[in-house]
């Protein structure tokens, strides 16, 4: 179950994941931003970062993949940072691309928008936290 405090009331969040949830972060206007193995429907058909708002559950920014795709290698994001210069939120994890950019396991994600943060982690390595001194 997943809750989410509106008007200092907590409330279930309607249609949320059945599971695989590893990453959470909030905007200023409420909206809610998960990443992870998210499970269930619609979260399978769109590995990436999924926004609740008032309309419901939107994929946020380009669906992840691996190069190892052919493996079924798992593309999973395992933190999120909202930036404070606009409609943008950092991700890591395990993905190698998101869209067609390659990232390397840290993107920035916009509604639009998909870029490389800093090349990524080299080495083929895995990122797991992110913080607030990073820009």
């Amino acid at each position: 179950m997943l809750l989410l405090s509106t008007n200092g009331r907590w409330q279930e969040v309607p249609g949320a994941p059945k599971g695989g949830l590893h990453a959470v972060a909030i905007n200023g206007e409420g909206e809610l931003f998960l990443g992870g193995e998210l499970r269930g429907q619609p979260f399978t058909a769109h590995q990436g970062v999924w926004r609740f708002s008032a309309t419901g559950w939107q994929p946020f920014g380009e669906p992840f993949s691996s190069r190892e795709v052919e493996r079924d290698a798992p593309s999973w994001s395992y933190a999120l940072q909202l930036l404070p210069r606009g409609d943008q939120i950092l991700v890591a994890g395990t993905f190698m691309k998101a869209g067609r950019e390659t990232v390397n396991g840290l993107a920035l994600l916009g509604t639009n928008s998909v870029q490389s943060f800093d090349k990524g982690v080299s080495g083929g390595g895995i990122m797991y936290a992110t913080g607030k001194d990073y820009c």
